[in-house]
């Protein structure tokens, strides 16, 4: 499967992002903060840090990474070189994955960032070195001064690309029937997730033997949408994302409630 619902309507984005700290004035009211737009925002918004603070200090050394939220925009603040501090857009262009190395999907290796979910490669400059991103990152503007350890993040006023959801329209409705604590599904789900555990992994850590590298599952999964999920299991590598290795279920070897069953176990992995 790919990682993190790459149907991101703003709603979905927002949930995904987690909001951590934003407060944008606007309609839409997510896990505590205000958000008008995602994509397609026009405001834009700087922040100012500095490497004495505990939550900047990762970035007093040379490939340090920070993950931060400017103006509704998740970035990955990284410290390149010794006199090179770069900002990216952190969400990978192929199905957006949060590539944050911090408890997300992604790596920084001294070189280049990393997407752990389908192993999309990306330049300190944002630019895709290895697909299946095809899409070059946003980079924002840091005015960095190394004597002082201190600099600002800039965020422009120009809109983010828009994410067009992948999801066929006869999937993205689906709702899961089953509630999240459902015991009796989540026993079913356990049970059948044998069937995904040789690529996914036993606790949903993934795997690394396949090309492209099998989705992990033991992070917050509320970014994928019940419908996508759906979608991706029952139809596969035939129908989904291109560059996968994922088979198609048919209702012969999961019918629908099994099915959601699935998704519900699935689910509980990252909590």
């Amino acid at each position: 499967m790919s990682r993190a619902n790459p149907g991101l309507d703003r709603r979905t984005f927002l949930r995904a992002l987690g909001c951590g700290g934003c407060a944008v004035a606007g309609a839409l009211s997510i896990g505590g903060c205000t958000v008008a737009e995602v994509f397609g925002v026009t405001a834009g918004g700087e922040l100012a840090f500095d490497l004495a603070e505990p939550r900047f200090a990762a970035l007093g050394n040379v490939g340090g990474t920070v993950a931060v939220e400017v103006a509704g925009r998740p970035i990955l603040l990284i410290r390149a070189g010794a006199e090179r501090l770069v900002a990216l857009n952190r969400m990978c262009t192929h199905v957006q994955c949060d590539m944050n190395p911090d408890g997300g999907s992604g790596r920084w290796d001294g070189q280049k960032l990393i997407c752990t979910c389908h192993d999309s490669h990306f330049d300190a400059d944002g630019k895709v070195l290895q697909g299946p991103a095809t899409r070059d990152l946003t980079t924002y503007t840091v005015r960095f001064d190394t004597a002082s350890g201190q600099g600002t993040l800039i965020v422009g006023d120009a809109p983010e690309p828009v994410i067009e959801d992948p999801t066929p329209p006869e999937f993205r409705d689906l709702t899961n029937p089953f509630a999240a604590d459902d015991a009796d599904a989540l026993a079913a789900g356990e049970q059948l997730w044998a069937q995904c555990s040789g690529c996914h992994g036993v606790a949903g850590e993934g795997t690394s033997f396949l090309d492209p590298v099998p989705t992990p599952f033991n992070t917050d999964s509320s970014g994928y949408s019940d419908g996508y999920l759906f979608w991706r299991v029952r139809t596969g590598g035939e129908g989904g994302p291109p560059n996968t290795a994922m088979p198609a279920y048919s209702v012969d070897q999961l019918d629908d409630e099994q099915l959601w069953q699935v998704i519900t176990y699935l689910r509980s992995l990252g909590q």
